[in-house]
C-alpha cells in the first residue's frame, strides 16, 4: 500500500502492483518481498515450486513486479500446505527472504515487538474505561502518547486562556472562546 500513499488523483496510470502481497498459509498469512532473484529463488525452493524458476513470466525481477498477483497465486498452491510458523522458519533459515506473519488485531496487540517499540499504549476514558491504542506513525522525538482520553469541548478553556491564548491569538482561541 505504500506505493499508493501519494498518488495524484489526476494520474491516469494505475498504481504499480503491491510487491508486499500477503501470501496465504494454512492458518493465516505471511508477507515479505519476493521479487528479487535470491528472494524468489529461496521462496520457490522452500515451497517446492522450483518449476517457477523456469517460467518465463517470472524470469526477471521487473517481470515479477509486473505479474506479482500471478506469482503469488502460483506460490499459494503450495504455501497453503504450511502453517505460517513453519513457512517463516524455513524462509528465515535461507537468510534470503525477510518475511513476517500478518497479525490479526489481537495478535498485534500481543506482539512482543509492538510492545517493546511502544507502538501500543493505553488511555483511560472516563466513559468507556481503558482503551488500547496504536501510536501514530508520525512520532515526534521525545513525544509520548496521551495518558487519558481527549477532553470535552471547552473543558480546558480556562487553563489555555491563562497560558495567554485569546480569541484573536489563534484558531484555538476562536474555538475556546465559543466554548466558555
Amino acid at each position: 500500500m505504500a506505493n499508493r500513499a501519494f498518488v495524484d488523483d489526476t494520474t491516469s496510470a494505475p498504481p504499480p502492483p503491491d510487491i508486499y502481497r500477503p501470501i496465504q498459509t494454512s492458518d493465516g498469512y505471511v508477507v515479505g518481498p519476493i521479487a528479487q532473484d535470491r528472494q524468489f529463488t529461496a521462496m520457490c525452493k522452500v515451497v517446492g515450486r522450483e518449476d517457477l524458476l523456469f517460467d518465463l513470466r517470472f524470469a526477471t525481477a521487473p517481470l515479477r513486479f509486473a505479474v506479482m498477483n500471478d506469482l503469488v497465486a502460483e506460490l499459494e498452491t503450495r504455501t497453503r500446505g504450511f502453517t505460517g510458523e513453519e513457512l517463516l522458519k524455513l524462509l528465515r533459515e535461507t537468510r534470503d527472504v525477510a518475511i513476517s506473519p500478518v497479525n490479526s488485531m489481537c495478535d498485534f496487540f500481543d506482539d512482543p515487538q509492538a510492545r517493546y517499540n511502544g507502538t501500543i499504549f493505553t488511555i483511560n476514558d472516563p466513559e468507556t474505561g481503558l482503551i488500547r491504542q496504536v501510536k501514530s506513525m508520525a512520532n515526534l522525538l521525545g513525544s509520548s502518547p496521551p495518558k487519558a482520553a481527549g477532553t470535552e469541548a471547552g473543558e480546558q478553556s480556562r487553563e489555555l486562556l491563562e497560558l495567554g491564548f485569546t480569541q484573536s491569538s489563534s484558531w484555538w482561541g476562536e474555538k475556546i472562546a465559543t466554548h466558555k
